[in-house]
């Protein structure tokens, strides 16, 4: 079913308990925050995925003369897609989730106390 395939990577998820004492930390609103950015960048690699998909696609139909003129800038709009895809993707996971988390582990070791480490992991 081509109209039902994409409906299984929106619904899924990963969910994680902790118990005490990591639940201070990591409470259920942290964790739905974490779950919401995972999910999106799970459904940004998927989008990446399909755009691959289809450029395998487009490498039997450029071996049509008659068809590569007309799919030119379907070519084009694709490479653009796949390309703009992939540097979102770079950005939002190694400058700014990374930057974040080695922030956040560098203040566990200076935190003094568990107030401390809460307003480090908002």
């Amino acid at each position: 079913n081509a109209a039902g395939e994409g409906s299984g990577i929106r619904c899924f998820t990963l969910k994680y308990r902790t118990s005490w004492p990591l639940s201070i930390v990591f409470s259920r609103t942290m964790l739905l925050k974490y779950q919401v950015i995972f999910r999106h960048l799970l459904y940004c690699r998927y989008v990446e995925r399909k755009l691959v998909e289809v450029w395998v696609d487009h490498q039997y139909t450029k071996e049509l003369d008659q068809v590569r003129t007309s799919f030119s800038p379907s070519y084009s709009l694709r490479q653009r897609m796949l390309h703009f895809c992939r540097d979102y993707i770079y950005y939002a996971t190694v400058e700014v989730l990374e930057p974040q988390s080695h922030g956040f582990l560098a203040s566990l070791g200076q935190a003094d106390s568990i107030d401390e480490v809460l307003r480090s992991h908002d």
